[in-house]
């Protein structure tokens, strides 16, 4: 289930970003400095890793031989795409007589839709879910939203200039907050259920991934302060990992969770 501290917290975040936004805004408008908003709208075709190990080897758990003492693991991956929503406040810096930028950007992204798969299961019963084993779950990374911070470097070589368009690389850090859910049908007994008698339900973890990004864009003139640009990024999430800890069997869970991906992000962007 979701953490309510952590709820307040992500909405403190959410406003925090947008009084950054509406601050840059009035800055901008008061100035007529480099400051800039925009939208973006991102297709991620994201990979995502699922370790789970499900551990019998505490001395007094209540798992029956021959599990008992054993610690069954499994890491299933699956890809799927994602999309979402975004908006973005930054500063463009004319570098070189112009010829060249740096910008500084803030971002938010809100996502829909979820990546997932389904475990095979490992045992030594049948079907893989009695007490002990790694049960055959469906499971999912939802991914709610993301906010960080990027930078780009870029330029206008050649007939670009002339066209009012500019190459740039770029390099982000994001904080990603989530949801791992998990449907789950086994046994929770040490006596064998065989089959009859199993418990099903639904486990949602709240999961937060620090992600890392590099990627190029090419951006163009649409018509006045108004441009368009297309970006190419690729992800990598750094791991979060946890422990269920089942202490009337005596049984831990560890389990893992890792993501990369490969993003396409149409932006739409005004200079204020």
């Amino acid at each position: 289930m979701r953490n309510p501290r952590r709820n307040r917290r992500d909405a403190i975040r959410i406003l925090a970003c947008t009084t950054v936004v509406l601050a840059a805004a009035s800055v901008a408008a008061a100035q007529g400095s480099g400051f800039y908003l925009g939208l973006g709208l991102p297709f991620e075709s994201l990979s995502v890793t699922y370790d789970k190990t499900v551990d019998n080897t505490d001395p007094g758990t209540v798992v029956p031989p021959p599990r008992a003492g054993q610690a069954f693991q499994q890491i299933d991956s699956t890809r799927g795409w994602q999309s979402g929503t975004g908006a973005v406040a930054g500063y463009h810096l004319p570098l070189s007589d112009g010829r060249l930028f740096l910008r500084t950007e803030l971002d938010f992204v809100r996502f829909r839709g979820g990546v997932g798969g389904r475990l095979e299961g490992v045992g030594e019963s049948a079907g893989r879910n009695e007490l002990g084993e790694v049960w055959p779950d469906p499971w999912e990374l939802r991914r709610r939203h993301a906010y960080g911070l990027s930078l780009r470097f870029g330029g206008s070589p050649g007939a670009l200039r002339e066209l009012g368009a500019s190459l740039y690389l770029l390099a982000a850090v994001q904080r990603v907050v989530g949801d791992v859910v998990v449907d789950f049908t086994g046994c929770l007994s040490p006596t064998p259920c065989g089959g009859e008698g199993l418990t099903s339900g639904r486990d949602s973890r709240e999961v937060e991934q620090i992600a890392w990004g590099i990627g190029a864009g090419l951006e163009t003139t649409l018509v006045g302060r108004l441009r368009l640009a297309a970006e190419v990024r690729y992800t990598i999430h750094a791991e979060d990992s946890w422990v269920a800890d089942f202490s009337e069997v005596k049984v831990t869970v560890p389990t893992t969770i890792g993501a990369e991906g490969l993003a396409l992000q149409l932006r739409l962007l005004i200079h204020l």
